[in-house]
């Protein structure tokens, strides 16, 4: 993500929620655990010293910027939202089962590999499966 900030102009800190937590529908659905992924990121601003940041997230990483924002509006500074991905479970559905696979046969084949054996037919609840 740093390539989208020059870094003569900002000071960049990545914060990779990926790491702490599988991308997973059914992990998703956890409200909790957003939660503690709110309080790391508040937790991490404290740490550096930072007054008010500028949040960026991604896909996801969009919604979890936004339920930042949300919980913690006196320190953010502005939002750069990008691919932005607010989960309800048609598009969910869309991107993991019937959509995404029609326009990109060849790559829907390769990516179902190592996933089709867990749950056959459900892609949704094989990838809940899988971390």
């Amino acid at each position: 993500m740093r390539r989208f900030f020059d870094p003569k102009r900002w000071r960049t800190v990545l914060f990779d929620r990926a790491r702490l937590r599988p991308l997973a529908p059914k992990r998703l659905a956890g409200q909790q655990h957003d939660l503690d992924l709110i309080a790391d990121i508040e937790r991490l601003r404290e740490h550096l010293g930072v007054e008010k940041w500028t949040v960026f997230g991604g896909s996801w990483g969009s919604t979890l910027a936004l339920a930042y924002a949300i919980a913690h509006p006196e320190r953010v500074q502005a939002l750069i939202l990008r691919g932005v991905f607010l989960r309800p479970s048609a598009k969910l559905h869309w991107f993991y089962q019937d959509g995404a696979s029609m326009l990109f046969p060849d790559a829907w084949e390769r990516f179902l590999k190592p996933i089709r054996r867990l749950n056959d037919g459900d892609m949704v609840g094989s990838l809940s499966h899988v971390a």
